[in-house]
């Protein structure tokens, strides 16, 4: 369990530190501490646990395993990207786009460890750095305040670009890992493991009379 969520938080950091140093490359940046409410800093921390058991229980943990068991876990992930980031639609184009991608990366997460808690965790960390901690979002209610040291391009949506590189090279790195482990054919999320009624009784037998 606790392995889980760790690699579900290591989830969420990495693809963040690599949305912080693409939009680096992009535009010189430094973080100023700014001082804030403890307290505030704990509610939303919750709020965005909260948000994110209740988004993973809809997406990832009924809607992609149905759709996995029926047409796989791959074409599962494609049919639920577009409806997450849909959900998403109050934040506009932008936020459309950015958590259809992220939709792969809790996805994955989710495929990998076979458990919605490493999904529930990349997706939580995720959003509380982004949002709470760094304030890469532009956002002013955060642990640390952006500080440009460049010119913000206006040619082009710096802030929509970085979280889709960050996002695709996330989900890469996580399906070439997922590829890489052996037996994976054998997906629980495609194909629940089942115990037949003779395997039940003998482990039932055995719990009773240990060797």
């Amino acid at each position: 369990m606790y392995k889980i969520i760790f690699i579900g938080i290591a989830i969420g950091v990495a693809s963040l530190i690599i949305l912080a140093f693409v939009l680096y490359m992009m535009v010189p940046y430094r973080f100023v501490y700014q001082p804030i409410n403890v307290a505030y800093v704990l509610e939303e921390s919750y709020s965005f646990l909260l948000g994110a058991v209740l988004e993973e229980l809809m997406f990832r943990g009924f809607l992609l395993v149905v759709f996995a068991r029926l047409l796989g876990w791959r074409i599962g992930l494609l049919i639920m990207a577009l409806p997450f980031g849909l959900y998403h639609i109050a934040g506009g184009l932008s936020m459309i786009v950015s958590t259809t991608l992220f939709s792969f990366v809790f996805g994955l997460s989710f495929v990998l460890t076979r458990s919605l808690w490493a999904a529930i965790f990349a997706h939580a960390t995720a959003n509380i750095l982004l949002h709470l901690i760094t304030g890469l979002d532009g956002g002013s209610n955060s642990v640390y305040k952006l500080v440009l040291d460049g010119n913000w391009p206006v040619n082009y949506a710096v802030g929509l670009l970085t979280s889709v590189i960050s996002a695709l090279v996330t989900s890469v790195v996580l399906y070439v890992i997922i590829l890489g482990k052996r037996h994976f054919n054998n997906s629980e999320i495609e194909h629940p493991k089942r115990r037949s009624p003779l395997e039940h009784r003998k482990k039932q037998i055995l719990a009773k009379n240990p060797k």
